[in-house]
């Protein structure tokens, strides 16, 4: 990557100016709870109505110091029975304004960490959502997990529970990585981790890599694509780690020295690419490898892959509803996000109130943007698509300024 002008780097080396400001919804008070009622009534009276459910489980037991997320760090298994508690008041909520029973097209349980809780509040979990939900075979079920923390009972259970996809956040596999982010797992224990999950069924294991990080240098990750291939996840996502010490304080612990700089990073970037592609990975969409027999592939190739709120499929559902705090949710154009803040949700629930903090609803202009973009990442042909790059994430635009090369050339 050694072709790629300064100036190109510096010039996208920015949030997009647009969608970037409507990642967050809590800061907008133009839409409530109120007009979230109002449209999930309406999703009630639309008959087999395009459902999605995210169910957003904060927990960890330590946080890592490039951690993104919106988590809460705790011991007491009592504090995670109270929150699934208040997640089934929030379900059955939601379910007097749509109806019990309505079918999801997806499911797809995130934190935080969740294999964080144990076996029985997992099950309570997906009891949860099955009384008031239908779940079945169609239904693309998903969930996140530590692979530190993925026993051999733990993962017989969640399939058991009908989860279909797990993805195993490892980030990256070198120990000097591991350890200035504090998420170490040895390489034998995932390679016993992967097998069985194997072993117990799942029809889809995943697995992620994040660049960027302190300490990732061109070798070591080549080292790290390496051991990730003889692991041969069905699916590999790529992300940038991005330090936001204003909001994330914790990334502070972090040495600014040992992260690599913007040219570094496409360059350990188009080290991913050529490895995995290399290893019989197809890349699909902007930051998902799949190996060549998957449907994505399949549907990446036939121009049929489409990406929503979850991530990438090939039927995904028009609407979603959130769960849990900081969730987001979208009826009918209508996009409003919980509070960010456990307390403030816990306290909205205890009062038998949708715990929403705001909301925005997308006009014309908005739905053909996101459209745009959302057809970028599922087709990424930057050479048709150009005029709405300046419009995506820092992620995006990474693997914007690796694929086409006749922006390179041109050094505009």
């Amino acid at each position: 990557m050694n072709g790629i002008p300064e100036k190109l780097v510096e010039r996208y080396n920015h949030l997009g100016s647009y969608s970037a400001d409507k990642i967050s919804f809590a800061g907008s008070s133009t839409q409530s709870a109120i007009h979230y009622r109002d449209e999930l009534s309406k999703l009630h009276s639309q008959a087999g109505a395009s459902l999605a459910a995210y169910v957003h489980l904060p927990f960890c037991p330590v946080r890592c110091l490039n951690c993104e997320r919106n988590s809460t760090i705790t011991q007491d298994p009592g504090v995670i029975d109270e929150y699934l508690d208040n997640l089934n008041t929030e379900v059955g909520l939601i379910s007097e304004y749509i109806g019990s029973n309505i079918h999801l097209k997806q499911l797809h349980i995130g934190g935080g960490t969740p294999n964080y809780l144990s076996e029985p509040q997992l099950a309570h979990l997906m009891d949860i959502m099955h009384e008031h939900f239908e779940i079945d075979q169609e239904t693309e079920t998903s969930i996140e997990a530590h692979p530190k923390r993925a026993s051999k009972i733990q993962l017989d259970l969640l399939q058991g529970l009908g989860i279909k996809r797990i993805n195993f956040g490892v980030r990256d596999v070198n120990i000097d990585v591991q350890n200035a982010i504090g998420r170490v797992h040895s390489f034998e224990m995932l390679q016993d981790v992967f097998e069985t999950a194997r072993q117990a069924g799942f029809e889809t294991i995943s697995t992620d890599l994040m660049y960027g990080l302190p300490g990732q240098t061109l070798e070591s990750i080549k080292d790290t694509i390496n051991k990730i291939t003889v692991l041969a996840p069905d699916r590999i996502d790529c992300f940038s780690y991005v330090r936001r010490t204003t909001y994330l304080p914790h990334q502070i612990a972090i040495d600014t020295a040992t992260i690599p700089t913007r040219i570094e990073k496409l360059e350990i970037f188009n080290e991913i690419v050529e490895g995995l592609s290399g290893a019989g990975y197809s890349w699909i969409g902007l930051e998902c490898f799949a190996k060549q027999d998957s449907p994505l592939v399949h549907a990446k190739n036939n121009k049929q892959l489409r990406r929503n709120w979850i991530g990438y499929t090939l039927n995904p559902a028009k609407n979603l509803i959130g769960f849990g705090v900081n969730a987001s949710s979208e009826i009918n154009g209508l996009c409003v996000q919980n509070s960010v803040d456990l307390k403030n949700w816990t306290d909205s629930l205890q009062q038998k109130t949708l715990p929403i903090q705001g909301g925005l609803r997308l006009d014309n202009e908005d739905l053909e943007k996101r459209d745009k973009i959302i057809e970028l990442a599922c087709n990424p042909d930057l050479t048709r698509q150009h005029s709405v790059i300046s419009e995506i994430t820092p992620v995006y635009l990474d693997i914007a300024q690796v694929q086409v090369k006749q922006l390179t050339q041109q050094g505009t």
